[in-house]
């Protein structure tokens, strides 16, 4: 075979996801993963797993303390409350706001003003709004729904990642 072959054939077992694969996938699949991932090392990867499940637990932390989980809830609530995050970042997009400001009442109560972020920090005590932030919502939600499951959000990532690696141009066809 081509040299991206014997690449892969010394390559194996230095990968321990990939090596995993070997044992319970296909070898078009494992190929797959490999050409994905070879360029990147094994502490990015786990870098990546691990920001990944850290940002989750914190979210999901924070949420329980907030008090998001007293009660058990459905899946179809919670994939409508990313659902809604997403048409929340819609309704930004269509009035053409800022992807990040902060809105401020003005001291004689009248009108609002934009605050846009400017050189150091963003103040805390004024609520993030915009496109953006509202697709960061969607994310946080993502994030705190996986966990409360114990699923792996990071190593979801990366095996859609490359699978979608592998699909040809726009899916085959797909329009949207």
């Amino acid at each position: 075979m081509g040299a991206a072959h014997d690449d892969f054939e010394d390559w194996q077992g230095e990968h321990p996801v990939l090596d995993g694969l070997l044992k319970m996938a296909t070898w078009p699949l494992v190929g797959l993963v490999w050409l994905c991932t070879r360029d990147l090392k094994e502490t990015q990867v786990s870098t990546f797993r691990d920001s990944i499940s850290t940002m989750s637990k914190r979210i999901h932390t924070m949420a329980k303390e907030k008090g998001w989980w007293e009660t058990k809830r459905s899946p179809l609530e919670l994939h409508m409350l990313v659902v809604s995050e997403i048409a929340e970042a819609t309704e930004e997009a269509c009035r053409g706001t800022p992807p990040i400001y902060q809105t401020q009442i003005s001291a004689s109560g009248g009108g609002e003003i934009q605050v846009l972020p400017t050189g150091g920090g963003w103040n805390v005590t004024l609520k993030p709004e915009g496109e953006l932030i509202e697709l960061a919502d969607a994310v946080i939600r993502i994030f705190d729904i996986c966990e409360e499951r114990g699923w792996d959000l990071g190593a979801a990532i990366e095996m859609k990642v490359g699978y979608n690696a592998s699909r040809p141009h726009r899916h085959g066809g797909k329009l949207y």
